[in-house]
């Protein structure tokens, strides 16, 4: 599961920016960035409820839509 990478896809397609989520939420820009680029694999639950309210979607839509990637940590050697 890739949030990070449901997080990108759904703000792409809103024409969403980072920019945008860090005013919204109030998270720097370093921690969204961090998120963007699926480097937190396990972000917090109040972290994912104030991205999405940013992403005006509800936070099972970007857990439904991570559960179709594959994150670089799910693979086991």
């Amino acid at each position: 599961m890739d949030i990070g990478r449901a997080i990108r896809e759904i703000a792409t397609n809103k024409k969403i920016t980072q920019a945008d989520i860090s005013r919204v939420t109030g998270l720097p820009d370093a921690h969204v960035n961090q998120l963007w680029k699926s480097k937190i694999y396990d972000p917090r639950a109040s972290i994912l409820f104030k991205v999405s309210s940013a992403l005006q979607v509800a936070p099972s839509d970007i857990f439904n839509l991570a559960l179709k990637y594959e994150h670089p940590k799910d693979k086991t050697n």
